[in-house]
């Protein structure tokens, strides 16, 4: 038996203790394994921009939402209707599920989701110093000259291909040289989608 089953032999034994241990054991084999893919895609992107032009990334990440990601929503390669409190939460989850540490301000008009380290972008960046990040701004890099090559799939997820500025923001939260910038990503959604 693996962690998981432990865990729930655990849980249904009464055995608080061993079932948290069985958790923690289930999240550690798991983090490796999600950290080492997270570099093996931004490995094969910088692949692609040395040998085939850096604007092939470009256009593996866009036929990587159209094959891969863009069979998940509805047809046209859009996300499906959602309220904004949909939105914010399928978001939320999708970084907390890469265990980043967020948080979500709420005011009349809107929530702001802010990424202060984000569990597999940061994770690249911060051993993928001098490689790996783009050379100029493009579109599919949320036009940031810099950007890491892994993290450019979030223009693609949240515009269908590109990013609308006003609805995220993308901030290197390593520099060049590994050492933290204090910057934090933030994804926008606005109450009134109209």
């Amino acid at each position: 038996m693996g962690p998981r089953e432990k865990a729930i032999a655990a849980v249904e034994a009464g055995n608080k203790e061993e079932a948290l241990k069985q958790i923690e054991a289930l999240h550690m084999m798991f983090k490796p394994l999600h950290d080492r893919y997270c570099e093996w895609i931004n490995y094969l992107f910088t692949f692609i921009a040395e040998h085939l032009g850096e604007d092939q990334v470009g256009v593996a990440l866009k036929g990587t939402f159209d094959a891969v990601y863009g069979k998940l929503f509805a047809a046209g390669g859009k996300m499906p209707q959602r309220s904004p409190e949909e939105m914010i939460a399928g978001m939320a989850q999708g970084h907390l599920v890469h265990h980043s540490d967020i948080y979500v301000e709420e005011d009349d008009e809107k929530f702001v989701l802010y990424v202060k380290h984000c569990g597999s972008g940061s994770t690249v960046q911060k051993s993928y110093t001098d490689k790996g990040r783009t050379t100029k701004a493009y579109p599919w890099s949320g036009d940031k000259k810099g950007m890491c090559y892994y993290c450019a799939h979030e223009p693609c997820w949240m515009g269908g291909g590109f990013t609308d500025k006003e609805y995220m923001t993308y901030e290197n939260q390593f520099d060049e040289n590994g050492q933290p910038t204090g910057k934090c990503c933030t994804y926008v959604v606005k109450k009134n989608q109209g």
